[in-house]
């Protein structure tokens, strides 16, 4: 009994710890986030406020999808030895880090095509086709980054339903985004590229 007890607190533990990562993660994720929309990114319409409404709570209730499985049965935890552990969280970070750079990359790209006009003009100039970093590659690169900072959460603390279902939601909501943004584009532009993908390069 005293090494059955023994166990399940280093399960818990673990299980504390790939929470806490996530957490981390997902706080550092809003909050650039948030700095972007506020100095990078130029809207150019108007949003509906029910739609305002829901992006703030989506955004205030993130970081619970980190810590709502925190303590689980033992046998949910997830097996592994401490160097995988360690393995597989240095390599949750390394998939965050890489897509979170490309992600504020494309929105920085994003945000000069909608640059305010030069001094003396009349109007801004009309929108443009993106060029450069992962829009090479994908039309909407930066959903696909999205998706990659969603599955580096899973990838730090696998097993975990709720993390796996908000990543199923992040790709399916984004996949549609992105066939439209996709068709809006070659609709639009008679030059666009026709070797980028919508979301995910030679695949979709």
């Amino acid at each position: 009994t005293l090494s059955s007890s023994s166990a399940a607190s280093d399960v818990y533990k673990r299980q504390g710890a790939d929470s806490a990562l996530c957490l981390a993660m997902l706080c550092a994720h809003v909050a650039r986030r948030l700095y972007e929309c506020v100095r990078v990114e130029r809207p150019s319409g108007e949003m509906h406020v029910l739609a305002y409404i829901l992006g703030l709570s989506y955004y205030a209730l993130l970081p619970a999808a980190a810590v709502a499985e925190c303590v689980e049965r033992p046998r949910a935890a997830g097996g592994g030895g401490a160097s995988w552990m360690a393995a597989r969280r240095l390599g949750a970070l390394g998939v965050y880090a890489w897509a979170s750079v490309h992600q504020h990359r494309c929105h920085r790209i994003l945000a000069q095509l909608r640059a305010p006009p030069p001094p003396g003009a009349r109007a801004a100039p009309r929108y443009r086709v993106p060029y450069g970093d992962w829009f090479a590659h994908a039309s909407c690169p930066h959903y696909l980054a999205e998706a990659l900072i969603y599955a580096a959460l899973v990838l730090a603390k696998p097993r975990d339903a709720t993390l796996g279902a908000l990543v199923a939601w992040v790709l399916v909501s984004h996949a549609i985004n992105a066939r439209r943004a996709h068709a809006w584009y070659r609709a639009t532009f008679g030059h666009y590229p026709r070797s980028r993908a919508a979301l995910v390069p030679g695949v979709f």
